[in-house]
């Protein structure tokens, strides 16, 4: 009994070792089997973690090397069609010499000849995002005014008088167009900043007028011209959440060359506020002013205008989309 008992002790462990090697080809295709059918099995559950642990490695793989998306603000849009009204403070203040080279009255067409210093004017703007970084822009408004006085000094305009106490009539129209291009050497989710080169084109028609004793109006003085203006500057814009952003720019030129000599300088500020995908509402504050020293036909000629007031604007954007790069 003692010898079966012995016997026995020994065997097990020979038995347990044999197992172990005989069971391990049938474990393995049960694991698969598993794996392939229920999975119920500690095996076949340890397989299915081990392949998943190795896909997020192939994806951050794959992420590694794709290019990170560039988007612009959510205010640049292919197209933008702009609409709206500014009241303009204006300031304006020309001479005009006689033909024989004498130099003119400075008038202040505003204090002298009665013009109103306050009026409201119509805005209209189009802007063309060719891609994300560049855009064009064309804008228009006129600035159209008259006016009639008794004049409390007497003026020499031109090759004419007018004497103290004299009734005047006056009117000074403007129509101005302004071509930019602008490039963006920012451009980012929440922001951008550009630079610009831009052309205001003035066709300007003033004159001055006497009223006979019959009550006529005799058209004594006038000047008309079309100036095509460059000008260089900045331009930015900054998204605060994505329904509010604000916009500026400024522009300037200073131009010599022999007889002539000009400057302009051009500013605006706007806060947005988008009411829609398409359609967003601005509130501005705009500056513009204008100075031209030249001599025309013997004529010395002094312009010197500005404006600036607040504005409101309605926009509509078309094919609107995030740029990307």
């Amino acid at each position: 009994m003692k010898k079966l008992l012995a016997f026995i002790i020994m065997a097990v462990p020979v038995f347990q070792l044999a197992a172990q090697t005989t069971l391990t080809p049938l474990t393995d295709a049960i694991k698969v089997d598993s794996v392939k059918s229920i999975g119920k099995t500690d095996s076949s559950v340890s397989t299915v973690i081990m392949e998943n642990a190795t896909a997020p490695v192939v994806n951050a793989k794959y992420n590694d090397d794709a290019p990170t998306k560039k988007v612009a603000p959510w205010f640049v849009n292919r197209f933008r069609f702009s609409a709206g009204f500014m009241y303009a403070d204006n300031n304006t203040e020309i001479s005009l010499g006689n033909s024989s080279g004498s130099i003119g009255t400075s008038v202040d067409f505003e204090k002298d000849l009665g013009f109103d210093k306050r009026v409201n004017t119509f805005l209209g703007n189009f802007q063309w995002r060719i891609n994300r970084r560049w855009r064009f822009d064309f804008s228009y408004y006129q600035l159209n005014r008259n006016a009639s006085k008794q004049i409390q000094k007497t003026i020499n305009f031109g090759d004419s008088t007018y004497n103290f106490n004299a009734n005047v009539n006056s009117y000074f129209n403007n129509n101005i167009y302004r071509v930019s291009w602008g490039y963006a050497i920012l451009s980012k989710p929440k922001y951008e900043v550009g630079l610009l080169l831009g052309f205001h084109t003035m066709q300007t028609d003033l004159g001055i007028g006497i009223n006979s004793t019959a009550g006529n109006v005799n058209k004594n003085e006038s000047i008309t011209f079309t100036a095509p203006l460059p000008d260089l500057g900045i331009w930015g814009g900054f998204a605060i959440g994505k329904r509010i952003a604000f916009n500026g720019e400024i522009s300037y030129l200073s131009i010599s060359a022999g007889e002539f000599k000009g400057s302009i300088l051009s500013y605006n500020a706007t806060a947005m506020l988008r009411l829609t995908k398409h359609i967003d509402f601005s509130l501005g504050y705009s500056g513009f002013d204008f100075t031209l020293d030249a001599t025309f036909d013997k004529q010395i000629t002094h312009i010197g205008w500005g404006y600036k007031g607040p504005s409101i604007a309605l926009a509509y954007s078309i094919l609107s989309k995030k740029w990307t790069r």
